[in-house]
């Protein structure tokens, strides 16, 4: 049984290749998807801060 698993060219082998691809593949899109998200946060925060500053800014020539 296990000789079989060690026969480069057996569909065991085969099989277990494209599962692990498969798997990989479906880790890298789940890592993917948290770089987007963390992306999406950090421009939500960055706007938030710009949107602050611009208020400050605007209280401030008021005061003037």
């Amino acid at each position: 049984e296990s000789s079989i698993l060690a026969e480069p060219g057996s569909l065991k082998t085969a099989a277990a290749l494209k599962t692990s691809a498969l798997l990989n593949r479906e880790r890298l899109l789940g890592v993917e998807q948290e770089l987007v998200e963390a992306q999406q946060d950090e421009a939500a925060l960055l706007l938030f801060l710009l949107i602050g500053i611009l208020l400050i800014k605007e209280l401030n020539a008021l005061k003037n």
